[in-house]
């Protein structure tokens, strides 16, 4: 409720279980979608995929792993 009493156009929730989840705001509700509308190359799964990769390898080669796919996707 109160994102949306500051109008935040885009919420951003990640659980326990690794899973993010995009809410935009459209007519004064949340709706659940599964990339970005502010950054609609973003998708959810691209995030869980380096957020895992970046457990377990050199956050430098994934940092670059991501900017490189996300450059292509746009």
């Amino acid at each position: 409720e109160i994102y949306k009493d500051l109008g935040v156009k885009e919420v951003w929730m990640w659980d326990k279980h690794d899973v993010l989840t995009f809410y935009v705001l459209k007519d004064k509700q949340y709706v659940q979608q599964n990339k970005s509308s502010i950054l609609p190359a973003l998708t959810s799964e691209i995030i869980e995929k380096y957020v895992k990769l970046m457990k377990n390898d050199n956050p430098r080669v994934i940092k670059k792993q991501f900017l490189k796919e996300f450059d292509q996707s746009n």
